[in-house]
This record gives C-alpha cells, structure tokens and sequence, in this order.
C-alpha cells in the first residue's frame, strides 16, 4: 500500500482507489468491517508510524493532529484516548499498545522477538516496523526536518484527500455475502 500510494503520488495522479469496504451497523457512530479491515488498518499504521516521525522531531501539534484525525480521539476532559479502529480481540492489545499509544521501535521489536513463528499478532508487529521504515526511506533523502515534515505531510493530505474507496453499509453480515457472491459470479470489477 505504502509503494502504490507513493508511485500515485509521484506520477501526480488525482486519486487512488483503495476499493470496497463493506460495513455494517452497530451502535450509534459504530460499524463492524465485514471487509476492508487489512486495508483501513494498513493506512492507520502508516499514519501512526508518520505521527511517531513527527513526535520524535518536534512536530509536536502536527503528531497531536494526526493522533486524533485517524488515529484516536480524546474525549474533552478525559483521560484515555477511543481508537477509531478496534482490531478483533488477540490483535487489539498489541495495536492498541504499539500503534493507538505509540510505543517506540525497540518495544515492537522486543515484542516481536518474543513471539511464536506463527503467533497471530508477528504480521502486525512486523506491518508497524515496516511503516516505520517506508516512513524513514521517504524522508531519508531530505536535507532538514521541516522538508521532511513537509514531504510526510503531502503523504497525509493525500491519504485524505485523494485516496477513495467505496463504502457500502448492509444491515447484516448475510446481506454483505450476497454482494461478494454477487461480485465474485458475475466477475465484475470492483472499480
């Protein structure tokens, strides 16, 4: 996701199509992702491993936008922040640790290392650790910190502005299937 957001970025294309997600409702303000989580998630640690960049330069207002923007909010007056994403329940701690809070590369790697070859949270830990990187390649070549932050901000902007997808809301998960058999048969594109 990272490369094609940059190579869309580079030949200076209008949009980015990241494709269907589909939905649906929960409570007020809530919806469960039937599919699409593996994308929204990937954009979120993208953005997470930007605000980290950012906290660690001094970029310290843009972090605290970016943190609440897509990230997590804060109530006002209160004490934790709400992810706006919630990961299912073996993937949600290590998220919420290393990507909602923000810890830093050594405690994802220790983590990491503690971890069973096939445990299911080591994709997500080396996912954080790879956007951390992509994040460190694309600013590498910049010769001060507010070109960096200005490049990590076009990357941003672009990510709001110009990446699209389709959502589709169904009221059950037996709707939502019907739409992917539906897709799936005719061989249409999602596009």
């Amino acid at each position: 996701l990272f490369a094609d957001v940059d190579e869309a970025i580079a030949s200076a294309a209008q949009e980015y199509f990241l494709g269907l997600m589909v939905f649906k409702p929960e409570v007020p303000d809530r919806l469960v992702i039937l599919d699409g989580q593996q994308r929204l998630a990937t954009a979120i640690l993208i953005l997470s491993a930007i605000r980290s960049w950012l906290l660690a330069n001094d970029f310290l207002d843009d972090a605290s936008q970016i943190q609440g923007d897509y990230i997590a909010r804060r109530e006002l007056g209160g004490a934790s922040q709400d992810p706006r994403l919630v990961l299912n329940r073996v993937n949600n701690p290590a998220f919420t640790q290393h990507v909602v809070q923000g810890s830093p590369n050594e405690a994802v790697e220790k983590d990491l290392k503690a971890l069973r070859k096939h445990d299911p949270n080591r994709l997500l830990l080396e996912a954080i650790l790879a956007c951390r990187q992509k994040v460190q390649e694309r600013i590498a070549h910049h010769s001060n910190k507010e070109a960096a932050a200005r490049s990590l901000f076009d990357l941003v902007r672009f990510f709001e502005n110009r990446v699209k997808v389709v959502r589709l809301i169904v009221p059950n998960e037996a709707n939502a299937y019907t739409v992917f058999e539906t897709l799936n048969d005719r061989g249409l594109d999602l596009s």
